[in-house]
């Protein structure tokens, strides 16, 4: 089994023995997603959402799994829903951001991902779309800047940003 498995089938015993409990229904669904199953995570996002209203985060979720499976326009669509409700909602604006980023919508994707980068600045995901997003824009010294901001933020990461990191200082 690996972790997700286990992790899936721990949220699963516990919903058993309290199905009405929403974040047990939530996590289940994180796990599916970590997982890559899915279909079993829109399925648990879905009745987390039915079971919560409203429930921001778990829309987010959803709005994740569109981005996922390249349903840009809904992912957009539904992330900003969230953000017309809650406008610090930084994973709605992240996804958001990337949602425009890869239908190729520059301006919305650098107003969604900058709302992000204003209300979280340290976080990695945000600060690696900027970065490629500048980069793609020809700002190069932009780009190194969200790059190692976002190497800055979680080391651990370094694996993800470092091609990034070399391309910047390349093109110096």
């Amino acid at each position: 089994l690996s972790q997700y498995d286990a992790a899936i089938d721990a949220f699963l015993r516990c919903l058993a023995a309290d199905p009405a409990n929403v974040k047990l229904v939530y996590f289940a669904g994180l796990g599916y997603e970590w997982a890559g199953q899915l279909p079993a995570a829109r399925q648990y996002y879905r009745r987390a959402v039915a079971m919560a209203p409203p429930a921001y985060d778990y829309e987010v979720s959803l709005a994740r799994l569109d981005l996922h499976e390249g349903n840009l326009k809904e992912a957009r669509d539904r992330a900003a829903a969230v953000l017309a409700q809650v406008p610090t909602h930084t994973e709605g604006a992240l996804v958001a951001g990337l949602a425009e980023q890869r239908a190729g919508h520059k301006a919305g994707a650098r107003r969604y991902l900058e709302l992000a980068a204003r209300l979280a600045p340290e976080y990695f995901d945000v600060r690696l779309a900027l970065g490629i997003l500048d980069y793609s824009d020809s700002r190069v010294a932009q780009a190194r800047g969200h790059f190692e901001a976002a190497f800055l933020s979680d080391p651990s990461r370094r694996a993800e940003v470092q091609p990034w990191l070399d391309r910047t200082l390349a093109q110096r």
